[in-house]
């Protein structure tokens, strides 16, 4: 598949993602300061697939915006558990400070983040199933 094919696919699913959500209206919204880096219960690591696309600044905006005002509640509870909670290690609970209880209110905040890495990966599923019909059987 050529760059731009797959660049085309993946922008047009992101912009009807932005748009099922009623993400559209928050062009020009701001990012607080905040938002910048991971986010507290963002998955931990890296995926094992990797797409380079150069997505348009308009919409990468809108989605890190969405995912904030989305997330931000769940997000400061986040920081808040870590507050109380500054030894405890959520991505290796079996170390001291991490009780069952603890462990459970960290994962049922960590929920409720939506990361812009989520929306990048549901853009370019939801894009290839698009794609799916106009394969030829071998490469579906």
């Amino acid at each position: 598949m050529l760059t731009d094919s797959l660049r085309a696919l993946v922008v047009s699913a992101l912009a009807q993602e932005v748009a099922e959500r009623g993400w559209d209206s928050l062009d020009g919204a701001e990012i607080p300061h905040q938002s910048r880096g991971r986010w507290p219960g963002s998955p931990q690591g890296n995926w094992p697939e990797r797409i380079t696309i150069d997505l348009p600044i308009d919409l990468v905006t809108v989605v890190h915006a969405g995912c904030w005002i989305t997330s931000k509640e769940a997000v400061g509870k986040l920081r808040d558990w870590k507050e109380r909670h500054p030894k405890a290690r959520p991505n290796h609970p079996t170390r001291p400070c991490c009780s069952a209880q603890t462990l459970a209110e960290y994962q049922h905040y960590a929920t409720r983040v939506l990361t812009p890495g989520a929306i990048w990966r549901g853009a370019v599923a939801r894009g290839l199933e698009r794609m799916k019909p106009h394969l030829s059987p071998l490469r579906r």
